[in-house]
């Protein structure tokens, strides 16, 4: 759910970063897809600046089209400079999701409220809920309850509450 693979084409001497960018897991050429095979070339990537000189001036490990490399800073430049096309695979960055519609939105996460008398209400106008894949979900009100002193041994309660929910929300 927060893993995606984009193509991206070089835009001066760097590859752009995409926005929503949270932590790279691979980057490699572009390549093609030949006789059933894929001719890209995996990236090494390089975070030290330092290291990435000695790279560079090396005679012996010096980046060749069979051994790209790829340092990170506002973009991403990718030595030898003659690729101009690399297919980054990364993790997302988590998207707010709207209590209401349960639509994407870059708005963070918050709890909405508004007073009445002196308490507290929940208004799902003004929250957001945070985007969390659904198989989670059982286990973290299982934690919650946890932690606010009710303890849910079975995970049968979860699934009847939810199964009730659904029916209630059906008819």
């Amino acid at each position: 759910m927060f893993s995606k693979t984009v193509t991206i084409s070089k835009q001066g001497g760097s590859f752009a970063k995409p926005a929503d960018l949270a932590k790279i897991i691979s980057l490699s050429t572009a390549g093609a897809q030949v006789l059933d095979q894929n001719t890209s070339t995996p990236i090494d990537v390089i975070y030290d600046e330092g290291k990435l000189h000695y790279v560079l001036s090396s005679d012996v490990s010096a980046p060749k089209e069979s051994c790209p490399v790829a340092f990170l800073d506002d973009g991403i430049r990718v030595y030898p400079t003659q690729i101009n096309k690399i297919s980054l695979r990364y993790y997302k960055q988590p998207e707010g999701l709207l209590a209401t519609t349960g639509a994407r939105t870059a708005a963070l996460p918050k709890f909405g409220f508004t007073v009445v008398g002196a308490a507290e209400v929940y208004d799902p106008l003004t929250s957001v809920d945070f985007e969390l894949p659904e198989h989670y979900v059982p286990e973290i009100v299982t934690e919650l309850a946890a932690m606010i002193g009710i303890n849910l041994r079975d995970s049968d309660v979860f699934q009847y509450a939810t199964a009730q929910q659904t029916k209630a929300a059906n008819t």
